[in-house]
């Protein structure tokens, strides 16, 4: 075989990764975390502060008291 095609075969591009099509992957796991931090918006301000002091580098985000039994921890 000398056309131009001989030159892709397989012996001069190599072995490829095998593909693998898995259907039991439940969930992706990203690693970057969110450096958000949710406060009680009814705090007292010096708490407010407080709180931002211990934690340079996140976010803060306010939210008021009817939101908290969206952010309670459960298992």
């Amino acid at each position: 075989m000398d056309g131009s095609l001989s030159s892709y075969n397989v012996r001069n591009i190599g072995d490829r990764p095998k593909s693998v099509n898995d259907n039991n992957v439940k969930s992706i796991y990203y690693r970057d975390t969110p450096t958000i931090v949710f406060l009680d918006a009814d705090l007292d301000p010096e708490e407010k502060i407080r709180q931002k002091k211990l934690k340079p580098g996140y976010t803060f985000i306010l939210f008021p008291k009817y939101m908290a039994p969206l952010f309670a921890v459960s298992t």
